[in-house]
């Protein structure tokens, strides 16, 4: 079996780019417009909504988010992105749900 990710990692980061569909552009300047929050649902647990960094600079128009060792529960981890206006939080968009396989540490 292949594994996205290591139960109990740190450092394991999800990154997603926000591409506009009509242009297949990324979407600058990402950060000041939008944010990007990812549920996070591992395996056994209930899901929490975790917010995400916009990227600046060369990286405009990504967001990523550090995984929490606790996050990565052998199994199925489930995740969903969504976006919203800065300006007053209104939903904007749902990416959707994807799920990884958390493998074993090896002891």
């Amino acid at each position: 079996m292949t594994y996205d990710f290591i139960a109990g990692d740190t450092g394991s980061k999800l990154k997603i780019a926000m591409i506009d569909k009509a242009t297949g552009r990324r979407i600058v300047p990402f950060d000041t417009i939008y944010n990007a929050a990812v549920w996070v649902k591992p395996e056994g647990l209930s899901p929490v909504k975790r917010n995400m960094t916009n990227l600046t600079s060369a990286n405009d128009g990504y967001a990523e988010y550090l995984l929490l060792a606790s996050e990565l529960v052998e199994g199925t981890l489930q995740t969903q992105v969504e976006i919203t206006k800065v300006s007053d939080g209104s939903f904007v968009s749902e990416l959707q749900v994807t799920e990884w396989q958390v493998g074993p540490k090896l002891q």
